[in-house]
């Protein structure tokens, strides 16, 4: 297409060439490769009931300290808040070194949905049984 101003650009093949990438043609001809983005640990029965699932939450919370009230209703009222900020902080560490990238919301509604399988409460009962073990030991050595 020539014209007085010489040569001009043909507009179809030149929109090709920037569908091919970005602003110029596809020199190689290849397709671009996918990026693989790497998945984050899954959440399933098998996580729970591993060393970091519910047996750390049975060790590790034996560990908590909890404050104890007073007489006074408005210091139980404060004691008691403190405490259970005390657990929510406790779980959510624990659910953040489960999956860390997974938000604690989300995290709850899971384990619930999970908890309802019957091998995770065959687990949970016999951990339990364990850990009740555990204490009546414990008790008679004192």
């Amino acid at each position: 297409m020539d014209s007085k101003y010489g040569n001009t650009l043909d507009y179809n093949t030149e929109s090709e060439n920037r569908s091919a990438g970005f602003g110029g043609p596809n020199k190689n001809n290849k397709e671009k490769m996918p990026i693989r983005r790497k998945k984050g640990p899954k959440l399933d029965g098998t996580t729970l009931m591993s060393e970091k699932g519910f047996r750390k939450v049975l060790c590790e919370a034996q560990k908590l300290k909890f404050a104890t009230p007073n007489k006074d209703q408005k210091d139980q009222d404060k004691v008691t808040e403190e405490n259970l900020n005390t657990l929510i902080k406790f779980y959510q560490a624990w659910a953040h070194d489960l999956c860390p990238k997974m938000k604690f919301h989300d995290f709850i509604q899971k384990v619930e949905v999970l908890c309802t399988e019957r091998r995770i409460l065959a687990h949970i009962n016999d951990l339990k049984d364990e850990f009740k073990k555990e204490i009546s030991s414990k008790e008679n050595n004192m």
